[in-house]
């Protein structure tokens, strides 16, 4: 019976530290621990962020095609910068993707995403010049954007002289 009573005593001695440490924490320095210690570990704490990311999981579960799924975010409305974050994809990556939507499906109204005029004149320009260059194309026979970023010494994004070449194209 020594050995129950002794067991007797250490789980009370227990249940009085575990009290007096519940009462010394205070729950917001716990959560503020918890979280921290998340985040150091690579994880995130953010509810958006993870509702996000489970979405993007069940998205991927469906496996439907790359470009179905741009085309039903460009049907929702949403904008390229709402596109990529839902996505989970860079702004540069939902651009590439209008370029096949733009050929496989022509009847879509690609507008929206329309650049200026000005910045669609400015860069079709640039870009007749510097295609006589074949460094400047890829090889089907397309224009990369960088010799035009460099043309205009950064005037226009990246995906800005994307977005005017597919719109340029699309007039040609």
């Amino acid at each position: 019976f020594a050995l129950n009573d002794l067991a007797f005593k250490a789980d009370n001695r227990f249940q009085e530290l575990s009290e007096h440490a519940d009462a010394q924490n205070d729950i917001a320095y716990l959560e503020t621990f918890f979280d921290s210690f998340i985040k150091n570990s690579g994880g995130i704490t953010d509810p958006e962020e993870i509702e996000r990311l489970k979405r993007k999981k069940e998205a991927k579960k469906k496996k439907g095609n790359t470009y179905d799924h741009t085309r039903e975010l460009i049907a929702q409305g949403m904008t390229l910068e709402e596109m990529a974050k839902e996505r989970g994809l860079t702004t540069g990556t939902v651009i590439s993707h209008l370029f096949v939507i733009n050929k496989t499906t022509p009847d879509i109204d690609l507008n929206k995403f329309k650049p200026r005029e000005e910045v669609i004149e400015n860069i079709a320009v640039a870009s007749a010049s510097l295609s006589k260059n074949p460094e400047n194309l890829y090889q089907d026979g397309s224009m990369k954007s960088s010799p035009i970023y460099t043309h205009f010494n950064k005037k226009y994004s990246y995906d800005e002289i994307k977005l005017a070449l597919l719109f340029f194209k699309s007039k040609s």
